[in-house]
């Protein structure tokens, strides 16, 4: 499996990091508001299966939004199958389009 994302959450699912992965599983880190709007790009450009974020789903949504039309003047299309699955009680948490994988499931199970 390979997956991109903060070590963390590499512990937390006991994964190991690949810097280069592609196509990703997880995208991130995440955990900083930069980096979240980035993973959520990636998200819903089709390059990873899920991002991490510690927001909600309204303000990654809003941050992804904002980083596409200054970086890559481009207006972002949402689509209306969001889900955020929280990763315990740590308020982080991954986005995915509609049902997640199986390799975010593990990701999500080992979480909690």
């Amino acid at each position: 499996m390979r997956i991109k994302a903060t070590s963390a959450l590499v512990f937390a699912a006991s994964l190991s990091f690949m810097a280069h992965a592609a196509p990703t599983e997880v995208a991130g880190p995440g955990y900083t508001p930069v980096d979240q709007d980035h993973a959520m790009l990636e998200l819903l450009d089709g390059k990873a299966s899920a991002a991490s974020v510690s927001d909600t789903l309204y303000d990654a949504v809003m941050g992804a939004r904002d980083v596409a039309w200054t970086e890559r003047h481009k207006m972002l299309q949402v689509p209306s199958t969001l889900q955020r699955h929280a990763l315990g009680k740590s308020g982080k948490a991954l986005v995915t389009i509609g049902e997640p994988s199986p390799a975010v499931k593990a990701v999500i199970a080992q979480s909690r």
